[in-house]
């Protein structure tokens, strides 16, 4: 991890990793909806060049600006992908099924067909708003990313929830609960204090019968003097 957001800090990163990749290199990104968020190529651009790689995507299984493969690559295009790479929409000829060894789910995951003409993959991500819960689903950009949109639904990424899990449990989601929590002790604060000011209110009006019984268990902070509640009540049981 590195707090320099720039080429030479992804660069640093990458050669940490001691990684040798061989054969025909691909690079996982999220191209980006137009407009949206989306890798720089002022930032990606060094090392993606120093790979000789290739940029990879899939269509989107969503309708946008891309969710067929012209759309989609000029969408890459504008935001630069072009310039840096080669660009390949592995989905554009279809699709490949994978053999699932020892899946509880699934017997085969698809993938765009293009996936077999590839020896290694490099995956890029980035988040938003919200980093370490974008994390979590930052570990399925891939499987979710590589399928064509036709089998999105089908190919499920093989990501144990307590990873997930543990990457969602954050201090920005702690503190979201704890305004829920706080919200919901006011609300029960207001019935509260509306019950009892209703006591108040009601009291002057003239009720009797089914609706005395009603009012008196619907409205218990309405407690006269204990004698007289006792009388009153029995009065109007009696006329029942």
């Amino acid at each position: 991890m590195t707090t320099d957001i720039s080429s030479d800090g992804l660069m640093a990163i990458y050669e940490a990793l001691g990684a040798a990749p061989e054969g025909n290199i691909a690079v996982k990104l999220s191209t980006g909806e137009p407009g949206s968020n989306y890798l720089r190529t002022d930032l990606i651009g060094e090392l993606v060049q120093s790979l000789d790689a290739t940029i990879v995507e899939c269509n989107t299984a969503y309708g946008g600006s891309r969710s067929n493969t012209a759309m989609h690559k000029q969408v890459a295009a504008d935001h630069g992908y072009t310039e840096i790479a080669d660009v390949d929409i592995m989905d554009e000829k279809g699709k490949l099924a994978l053999t699932v060894t020892g899946g509880d789910n699934l017997a085969e995951n698809y993938v765009g067909s293009h996936f077999a003409n590839y020896d290694y993959f490099v995956v890029l991500s980035h988040s938003r708003v919200m980093p370490w819960r974008a994390m979590a689903g930052r570990s399925r950009i891939f499987p979710s990313g590589s399928p064509p949109p036709t089998e999105r639904a089908t190919s499920i990424p093989a990501v144990p929830v307590e990873v997930c899990g543990a990457a969602i449990r954050t201090h920005s989601r702690a503190f979201q609960m704890l305004l829920d929590l706080l919200l919901l002790l006011d609300m029960a604060a207001l019935c509260v204090s509306g019950v009892m000011m209703s006591g108040f209110v009601f009291r002057f009006l003239r009720i009797s019968g089914v609706m005395m019984i009603a009012r008196q268990l619907a409205l218990p902070a309405d407690t006269p003097i204990p004698s007289r509640r006792h009388k009153f009540l029995g009065i109007r049981l009696l006329h029942l």
